[in-house]
């Protein structure tokens, strides 16, 4: 009896062992189910910032892309301001020379105008001496013919210059 008594003193003790171990498991388990909930919601946590983060940086790439764009626009928009701004520069620089030359020509044209003007007043004023010499001459011819001619008659009063009252 004593074997017996042994016997279920050892399957008592077992007995006792495999429960506290089964229980020891089960809480175990339980803590493990509960540690993985824990790391399961903070896994999708984190996998949800992660992407949110990953939707940000592709905001960023697209916001960074429109940026290099417009910039490279505003190079191609500078580079024709410059090349516009040097053509104008250019072409101020044209004017200005075709200015000082239209000048010079003005100058040298106002120039001939005075000299051909001074000389041009000048025959006027031998012109006017020369008609004023032949206008002299016909008076003089005038009256050396007006001495010879007959008066009496109506053509050697209207070459004389007298009226047919003197009659």
């Amino acid at each position: 009896m004593k074997f017996a008594l042994f016997l279920a003193g050892v399957s008592v003790v077992v007995l006792t062992v495999l429960t506290v171990q089964a229980v020891r498991q089960e809480l175990d388990m339980r803590e493990v189910e509960t540690r993985l909930m824990v790391e399961t919601v903070d896994f999708k946590r984190k996998d949800a910032a992660i992407t949110e983060v990953k939707k940000k940086i592709s905001a960023l790439k697209l916001a960074l892309d429109s940026a290099k764009t417009k910039v490279e626009e505003l190079y191609i928009v500078k580079a024709a301001t410059k090349k516009a701004a040097d053509d104008i520069v250019t072409s101020v620089k044209t004017c200005e020379t075709d200015k000082e030359k239209h000048q010079a020509r003005k100058t040298e044209l106002g120039q001939s105008l005075a000299e051909i003007k001074s000389g041009h007043d000048a025959t006027k004023i031998k012109i006017e001496e020369e008609t004023k010499s032949l206008k002299q001459q016909i008076l003089e011819r005038d009256k050396a013919i007006c001495a010879f001619v007959d008066q009496t008659k109506p053509e050697g009063l209207r070459l004389c210059g007298m009226s047919e009252i003197k009659l």
